[in-house]
């Protein structure tokens, strides 16, 4: 059953249909209760059932007056008779209560294990920089709801039938099945996250990491083609993609797997993937194409690209040298700048930028075609932690809260703004993180839409106008 969507407070932003994304390229710069998972602050520790097999008991004090041998049946006292009636129906009573209680225990003790959803042990999420491998324990896997550890993407609403017009706002995550699924955002109201809403992925890992991206083109009649792809790691570690468009409708293999591009096995991986319309195509300024940032093997981050007009095509084009390839990642497009947020080894929240624009002007301080390395954050994320991006950069710090960042500026100005906690609340340990901002159409703040878990089956979202105010929580369908 899916969990219920709680109400938002009427003094935050609300669902507005008029919302308006904030699009890179227009941008500056829910069954049991004992589910936490990995988290360590965890207070009570799982209930297990006691081995001990059931005694039978007896009262050495119990007495039944019995009738005297010497009596005649005919003077037998009536209440000898009620009382052998009663002492009957008590003991069949009695078998029947012990019947329940056998079965209910030995099934309890069947299933004990598949109801505890445990924190990670420290081995398996490391909280230093890399990832040494380490198989998840039995208990890690969530029995209902999301996948305990799910990764989380959303795409961009700029998917209608129409040119530049608005669709839906879609979250992908991770059945506790390991199906890829998604809800999605229709008429101010959550709705999906069942089996109706899966991608059709039969071979996905668990925990595999999930990057979604949507687009527009214009095909040869002029009418517009919204297209989401999602990304992620199959059981091999290998680098896959689905994709549908608005005029199938259906979910198919893209092309990146033949590539054979592959990623650590690990809970936690970098993926993330962007695109542009104009910049990352093979014209300058004029064609389109996706870039998609991942963990190779060797623990770094590597960037692979794919042209329109060249859809069965990926090749690799850089590595970005001593990054953490078991942190979070995420890029964004600004203009023909490209921003990549990323951890290091040395953790703490970094900044690569580069100039898609090769027309531009090429300084000593703004080379074009070249990635450049931004200034640090003074921030204290946690290592390996998540990282999401829409105008701030969101991030776990050590306490495990999630916090975002302002990012200012671009390329060779860039610089960080102030930081702020996401409701101060306390999410899962190693969570992943989504993010989204809107501006209303008409007057009004802009909304922070922020996406990640505080236990190990839901997903929550917390939503705050850009300005400040009180954060509202909703809880995500996923079952």
């Amino acid at each position: 059953m899916a969990p219920t969507t709680e109400t938002q407070d009427p003094l935050s932003i609300a669902y507005d249909e008029g919302l308006q994304p904030v699009y890179p390229s227009q941008a500056a710069a829910q069954a049991p209760e004992v589910v936490t998972a990995y988290n360590q602050g965890i207070s009570e520790a799982p209930q297990y059932v006691d081995d001990q097999g059931e005694r039978e008991l007896y009262n050495q004090d119990l007495h039944f007056n019995f009738p005297h041998a010497g009596d005649p049946p005919e003077k037998l006292k009536p209440s000898f008779w009620r009382r052998k009636t009663i002492i009957i129906v008590l003991i069949v009573v009695a078998a029947i209560i012990a019947i329940i209680i056998g079965i209910t225990v030995s099934q309890t003790r069947k299933n004990s294990t598949k109801k505890i959803i445990g924190h990670l042990p420290l081995s398996f999420n490391s909280s230093t920089p890399g990832n040494d491998g380490a198989t998840p324990p039995p208990n890690y896997f969530s029995t209902y709801g999301a996948y305990n550890g799910t990764s989380l993407s959303t795409t961009d609403p700029l998917t209608g039938d129409e040119q530049g017009q608005l669709g839906n706002l879609l979250l992908f995550f991770q059945h506790h099945t390991g199906d890829l699924r998604y809800s999605e955002l229709v008429d101010s109201m959550w709705q999906g996250g069942g089996s109706d809403f899966s991608l059709g992925v039969k071979n996905a890992a668990n925990a595999t990491p999930i990057a979604g991206v949507s687009y527009q083109t214009i095909d040869g009649s002029a009418k517009a083609v919204a297209t989401w792809t999602v990304f992620y790691l199959d059981d091999s570690s290998t680098i896959q993609n689905v994709v549908r468009d608005n005029i199938t409708n259906q979910w198919t293999s893209g092309s990146i797997g033949n590539f054979n591009f592959k990623a650590p096995k690990s809970s936690h991986v970098a993926l993330t993937v962007c695109f542009s319309a104009d910049w990352y195509g093979l014209t300058v300024g004029e064609s389109g194409g996706l870039r998609l940032y991942a963990a190779g093997e060797d623990g770094l981050i590597h960037e692979y690209s794919w042209y329109l007009g060249n859809e069965t095509s990926w090749q690799e084009e850089f590595a970005f040298q001593n990054s953490n390839g078991f942190a979070g990642a995420a890029c964004w497009p600004a203009g023909g700048i490209t921003n990549l947020y990323l951890q290091d080894s040395t953790g703490g929240l970094k900044t690569w930028w580069k100039d898609f624009n090769t027309n531009a002007t090429n300084t000593t301080q703004h080379p074009l075609s070249v990635w450049q390395r931004g200034p640090d954050a003074a921030t204290e994320d946690r290592s390996n932690s998540s990282i999401a991006f829409s105008n701030n950069a969101y991030f776990q710090d050590d306490d495990n809260q999630v916090f975002g960042i302002a990012a200012v500026n671009g390329s060779e100005n860039f610089e960080w703004g102030a930081s702020f906690s996401v409701d101060g609340v306390q999410a899962m340990l190693g969570t992943s993180i989504a993010c989204q901002t809107f501006f209303p159409s008409e007057t009004g703040p802009s909304g922070l839409y922020i996406y990640f878990q505080t236990n190990g089956t839901n997903v929550v979202e917390y939503v705050r106008a850009q300005e400040g105010g009180p954060w509202s929580m909703n809880y995500i369908p996923v079952d």
